[in-house]
């Protein structure tokens, strides 16, 4: 009965998706039909005609524009359900060569538009420019046969490492209390000038720091609410995604191809340097550090529980203004507090100096054309996207439309029209007009610092911080055809394995004290993780045949001189 119900809700969902994007694609309707996760808000500004959608319409010549959507997590399957029953919508939002099983039958149906067949540097110069400036994926990618079938939406490093720096400040106005716990003095009272500055609180540049405040973030109530309520870490999502600063630092990466002592390639999973972020993951999830929830975590309860009070370190994108608003509202603080509260900062290095967050190479997924359109639409959707990369629409994605949303004074400055909401911070285009995510069809990273928000050349800041330590593998998109066929499953299954690495206790932990935390004293030594490694790394190698898809790779390699 279960299994009946699950299919019938299957053949519906397909069905209501039909009748929204409408049976056959290939035509030059009235209408132009985008899907994007969580998109809404286009047939909200659609309804009111905002002045960014009205300024799309016209420069699509007259077509309306209307959202085929889901949720995040449904998206990919919803994309795939659309393109198995020929239902694709005019413009999507799709991983491309980040999935290349399902990309490669794309390709092979005409469900994707070849862009050269209409894009010439004399026709649509920006679009030809942004296709071409990733010409070397044609060079490693043999089954796009040097053609582009989608447009690469541009991103920027935008993860950060938020730490409740209020937390920092409670600890070290009670620090003599913590080291009588610690047994460094008999009475608090006993410390001196020189004892404070050795032992306060700082905020994390290394791991061995990051440990000592994480785990005083634990056990020592930071929040002074008196209860044992706190976690000193948390990630959510992909445990890996938001763990990847760890493996970075161990001089690692967590996901992907990298070299080994002699140069070569060889998969990320199996390295020594993941054999030891995984095991200090271990130590943070066994010693309670980490969230328990931190494998079932979304993102959304992660950022409430950092401004709740639960959580004193997280990583997440740096929609600062919006968590220093949620961190106000959550604790009756004043904005001047709020922002007080919170510190951001570059992920900790690990004992050779190593950090940073694994970025992607200039572009994650892409924008797709339905392959079966008319001319006719084909070109007002081309004449579109030309304006979205033009200095124009950018303009537009970023303060909005001119006489609207901002005016220019007599020294030629924008001066933003849209005034403050109530809590005294900047309206934006983004929260003003429902069609400003139209950009996330060009540009991800427009939407982490709109034009006019409070704070701006600060935010600034931080993006440039983490633009500077974004690590890109060397060796990205090589493709060979046990990579394409394997490397997602093979990859699935590492990640469930780590997890269950992570997840059991092996003991073997120095037990020192928060004073003490010393590179020698923060690792793992214990024989039943070393066996239960390397069980993991046979298995990965030989009986999941791993070790011929590095060999595989090695030699497609000499192809680039990489």
């Amino acid at each position: 009965m279960r299994k009946w119900t699950k299919w019938m809700c299957v053949v519906l969902g397909c069905v209501l998706l039909c009748a929204l994007v409408g049976c056959g694609g290939g035509n030059d309707s009235g209408e132009i039909t985008m899907f994007k996760w969580d998109f809404a808000a286009l047939n909200t500004a659609r309804r009111q005609e905002t002045p960014i959608y009205t300024t799309l319409k016209e420069k699509n010549g007259g077509y309306d524009m209307r959202s085929v959507t889901c949720g995040y997590g449904d998206w990919e399957q919803t994309i795939n359900n659309l393109y198995n029953t020929g239902n694709l919508p005019d413009i999507f939002i799709n991983y491309a060569v980040d999935r290349p099983q399902i990309f490669k039958k794309m390709i092979r149906d005409g469900a994707v538009l070849d862009w050269d067949k209409y894009v010439t540097q004399s026709t649509y110069p920006k679009i030809y420019e942004r296709l071409h400036e990733y010409d070397w994926l044609l060079e490693r990618i043999d089954y796009l046969e040097n053609k582009h079938y989608f447009l690469p939406i541009t991103i920027k490093q935008t993860h950060v490492m938020f730490v409740r720096q209020d937390w920092i400040n409670n600890l070290n106005a009670k620090l003599g209390t913590i080291l009588v716990k610690e047994g460094i003095l008999s009475r608090a009272d006993d410390m001196t000038p020189a004892q404070y500055e050795q032992y306060k609180f700082v905020l994390p540049e290394t791991l061995t720091e990051f440990y000592r405040l994480a785990k005083a973030f634990t056990i020592y109530d930071p929040d002074n609410n008196g209860k044992d309520d706190t976690y000193g870490y948390t990630c959510s999502g992909n445990l890996m995604w938001y763990n990847n600063w760890v493996f970075q630092a161990m001089g690692g990466t967590y996901w992907g191809w990298v070299e080994d002592a002699n140069g070569d390639p060889t998969a990320s999973w199996v390295t020594e340097e993941n054999k030891q972020a995984v095991a200090f993951l271990n130590r943070l999830y066994k010693e309670g550090i980490m969230d328990p929830d931190y494998t079932a975590m979304t993102d959304a309860t992660k950022i409430n529980n950092f401004c709740s009070n639960r959580t004193g370190i997280m990583v997440d994108n740096v929609y600062y203004n919006t968590y220093v608003e949620q961190l106000r509202a959550a604790n009756r603080l004043t904005r001047e507090q709020a922002k007080e509260a919170i510190a951001v900062i570059a992920p900790p290095k690990g004992e050779t100096g190593a950090y940073g967050l694994r970025g992607n190479p200039g572009f994650w997924c892409g924008s797709c054309i339905n392959g079966e359109l008319g001319k006719n639409k084909i070109k007002a959707i081309l004449d579109m996207f030309e304006f979205m990369l033009s200095d124009e629409g950018y303009d537009v994605f970023t303060y909005g439309v001119e006489g609207e949303h901002y005016e220019v004074n007599e020294a030629g400055e924008k001066v933003s029209l849209m005034g403050q909401d109530a809590n005294g911070c900047n309206i934006t285009a983004k929260t003003k007009d429902a069609a400003f995510d139209l950009h996330m069809f060009v540009d991800w990273s427009l939407s982490y610092n709109p034009g006019f928000s409070t704070d701006y050349e600060l935010v600034q800041g931080y993006m440039q911080m983490a633009q500077d330590y974004a690590y890109v593998d060397k060796i990205t998109y090589v493709q060979t055809p046990r990579i394409i066929d394997d490397w997602d499953t093979i990859g699935q299954e590492s990640y469930e394995a780590f997890i269950g690495l992570i997840a059991t206790n092996y003991g073997g932990y120095n037990t020192s004290t928060i004073g003490e935390v010393t590179w020698d004293n923060i690792g793992l030594d214990s024989s039943k993780y070393n066996t239960d490694w390397n069980s993991f790394t046979n298995r990965f190698l030989n009986t999941r045949e791993g070790q011929k898809m590095i060999d595989e790779l090695k030699a497609e390699l000499h192809k680039y001189n990489l």
